[in-house]
């Protein structure tokens, strides 16, 4: 469950984290690394659980997009 949370902390912290700091790069590595987060939990729950390693697939296939998007938006603001 703690990895759950620590999940719930970067998708959450990832957008307070640019609105508080005004900062579009630390909400480019937060995103980041709330997408390797992912891909670690996912694999660990494989394991256990397909169903609930799937259920994790749709944000793996979302969260590159929104850092993706995020870093473009830094470049543009440069």
């Amino acid at each position: 469950m703690a990895a759950f949370l620590v999940q719930l902390v970067l998708v959450q912290g990832y957008m307070l984290v640019i609105c508080r700091s005004r900062s579009l790069g630390k909400g480019t590595v937060i995103g980041f690394a709330g997408w390797v987060w992912g891909i670690a939990l996912t694999v660990a729950l494989a394991s256990e659980s397909m169903l609930a390693a799937g259920l994790l697939l749709p944000y793996l296939l979302w969260s590159p997009v929104g850092t993706w998007v995020t870093w473009q938006m830094r470049q543009l603001n440069r």
